[in-house]
């Protein structure tokens, strides 16, 4: 049915090279095996319903950036399959205590490093990583640790003297909506990722 709901959504926009499969948020209660599973067989039948845009695979516990070498993703993740081989891992970050963005309050400085290790883990695999969701609060303070997230992410996935995390470069990230109202984020522009 996973796989039967992928296929027919290529079906319906596989002519648009913008539309892109982010095919599962979050996952967090299954086995490795089993989310290995579910999502290879759902790239396979975009794949076959003529689809040939970026597909979005996501690690098991949250698809954490922060705990992606802790958990089973760093080897798990290894072993899903795209047949274009046009993908990459749709990984989250909040930068709260907790880091599931269950509070406004950033642990301080967090944003310089804490996509580091999966940054390393992307360039050592030669994978794409995609930053599907981060966000730190609303206030100056806080969301500053947001830009420097990203600016870092950035600016170390984009080292010249480094090896790129893949042949094509990382594909990016997007920041997600905090629990406020829409109007009072957007007016504090929330991060500066146009680098990314």
């Amino acid at each position: 049915m996973f796989a039967d709901f992928w296929g027919r959504m290529a079906a319906r926009y596989r002519a648009n090279p913008l539309v892109w499969y982010n095919l599962m948020n979050e996952p967090h209660d299954q086995s490795a095996q089993a989310n290995i599973a579910a999502q290879n067989a759902a790239c396979a039948a975009i794949r076959a319903a003529g689809a040939r845009s970026k597909v979005l695979f996501s690690g098991t516990a949250w698809t954490g950036a922060h705990s992606w070498m802790t958990t089973a993703n760093a080897t798990a993740t290894l072993q899903m399959v795209d047949p274009l081989d046009n993908f990459a891992f749709d990984a989250h970050q909040y930068l709260d205590r907790g880091y599931g963005g269950g509070t406004l309050n950033a642990i301080p400085g967090v944003g310089a490093h804490i996509l580091q290790a999966i940054t390393d883990w992307g360039r050592a695999n030669r994978r794409q990583v995609f930053i599907g969701e981060f966000a730190s609060g609303p206030t100056p303070p806080r969301f500053r640790n947001s830009t420097i997230c990203c600016t870092s992410w950035s600016a170390t996935r984009m080292s010249s003297s480094a090896p790129p995390i893949s042949p094509a470069g990382a594909p990016g990230a997007t920041t997600w909506a905090p629990p406020i109202p829409w109007a009072a984020w957007t007016s504090r522009r929330p991060c500066c990722c146009s680098a990314i």
